[in-house]
């Protein structure tokens, strides 16, 4: 039989702690930057970005799901996904809440304007500058 070949699984996080990405040393060649979380064997561990996690690490608003804190700094009742020690310290990756996903949404800047809205926009200021040099034209000329 076989040896199994064993891959970590590794997880990159914002300043606020937030999972931005999950990735496992079958695909990452530097791990600076990436806090490993665990290893094993199998597609779990070597696909991570798809199937380590019980949910896409984004919801469908492009919100992280999950944060990676020290342990002792989890809110209670948090529903952990993994446990795992780091420089001597047990940290934690669990699940962040719907009002904390709702929180980082609403503080999401609004979209740029379309295509449409910016042709829009041109047309009218077009339309409201034609109107201003008619109605110029008309005071010069005696409104003849």
């Amino acid at each position: 039989m076989e040896d199994e070949i064993l891959y970590s699984v590794y997880v990159k996080t914002d300043t606020e702690g937030r999972v931005t990405a999950a990735d496992s040393s079958a695909f990452l060649s530097c791990t600076k930057g990436w806090m490993e979380i665990d290893r094993g064997s199998g597609i779990r561990y070597r696909h991570a970005q798809g199937n380590y996690f019980p949910e896409f690490l984004r919801d469908d608003r492009g919100i992280c799901r999950y944060m990676a804190d020290p342990l002792a700094d989890i809110p209670e009742g948090r529903k952990r996904i993994r446990t795992f020690e780091r420089n001597g310290v047990e940290w934690a990756i669990y699940e962040r809440t719907a009002e904390e996903m709702d929180a980082d949404y609403a503080s999401l800047p609004a979209p740029p304007p379309t295509q449409q809205e910016r042709l829009d926009a041109l047309e009218q200021a077009g339309l409201e500058r034609d109107a201003a040099l008619m109605e110029l034209a008309m005071m010069l000329t005696g409104g003849v």
